[in-house]
């Protein structure tokens, strides 16, 4: 990958909190392959976020507020890690690796063929 298809790489991993981001990488660089595969991983790794992100509010709102104390420290320590291993795709990216996100880089695969 040359510079600039790294930072695109890089942008829709560190982004991806966003899901508007890799979203645009994906529509603007939808030509190049490396890109547009890393693209619609951030994308998935960002559409899980959110997911889990309405699970988490659905279920503290039912029980009104009494499952966040034991809920709330989870959704921290899920959303640290989340941070820490879109650092380290990141990382991997700029070291001219080629990252793939367990089963999300599977699939993504196989609906790029």
């Amino acid at each position: 990958m040359d510079n600039d298809q790294k930072m695109m790489t890089a942008l829709s991993y560190i982004l991806s909190i966003t899901l508007l981001v890799p979203l645009i990488i994906f529509l603007v660089k939808k030509d190049e392959e490396g890109v547009k595969f890393h693209a619609l991983q951030s994308l998935a790794l960002s559409v899980i976020h959110i997911i889990i992100s309405i699970v988490f509010t659905i279920l503290g709102g039912i029980t009104f507020g009494l499952l966040w104390l034991i809920l709330g420290p989870i959704y921290g320590l899920l959303l640290l890690a989340y941070l820490v291993y879109v650092i380290i795709l990141t990382v991997q990216v700029y070291q001219d690796q080629d990252p793939e996100i367990p089963l999300i880089g599977n699939l993504v695969r196989e609906k790029m063929m």
